[in-house]
């Protein structure tokens, strides 16, 4: 058995929600940079600029079927497909069955949410499960993506972002190159790999 798709339709994740402030429980898309890091990244920075990112905040219903649709079916399911497949594995997804997911679309997120991630599921999980169990840690399945994109890559990497940027300029060069060479070394990972899907579009489209 495993687990693929209770994070979608329960809001396993941050950007579902930030259940340390219910008066605004939606993260912006843009939420990887903090106010601190988009400060110094983006030239002439100032919150009300970008205040068209608002209406992507509050609908989970549409994140959770966007992430069903995209993540779900063309990411996650090759490795329970393809993978167990090749190690002669039988995997089941119970949190993919249509009738659950269909159901829980419908439900009202406000019921789905609550002072913690999966709120609703582990409400229902506290009459089977331990406590120690519901409420561990969140540990995913990473794979080291960075590390593979500097290995194909190298320091086109940090010249498409810079070509970009000269067309656009909205980054502070000091800082891309300071994220560029941060991520080198584990950190600032999932900023460089935001900057280069976005310049890699913007190159493809525009330039």
């Amino acid at each position: 058995l495993s687990g693929e798709g209770s994070d979608e339709i329960f809001l396993g994740y941050d950007r579902y929600f930030n259940p340390q402030n219910n008066n605004s429980n939606f993260l912006p898309i843009h939420s990887t940079f903090t106010e601190e890091e988009k400060t110094k990244l983006l030239l002439n920075y100032k919150k009300k600029d970008y205040s068209y990112f608002q209406k992507y905040n509050d609908n989970s219903k549409q994140l959770s079927y966007i992430n069903l649709k995209i993540w779900i079916s063309n990411v996650l399911m090759s490795k329970v497909d393809e993978m167990s497949m090749a190690n002669s594995l039988e995997v089941r997804t119970p949190f993919l069955d249509y009738n659950l997911v269909g159901y829980l679309l419908k439900t009202d997120s406000k019921i789905k949410q609550g002072d913690k991630s999966k709120y609703l599921l582990k409400k229902i999980a506290s009459k089977y499960l331990p406590e120690d169990i519901i409420n561990r840690n969140k540990k995913g399945f990473s794979s080291p993506c960075i590390e593979w994109l500097f290995d194909e890559y190298r320091d086109e990497i940090i010249n498409t972002i810079l070509k970009v940027n000269k067309e656009i300029c909205i980054f502070d060069e000091l800082f891309v190159r300071f994220i560029y060479n941060e991520a080198k070394d584990g950190r600032y990972k999932q900023h460089l790999w935001n900057l280069y899907i976005f310049a890699r579009w913007f190159e493809k489209i525009y330039l």
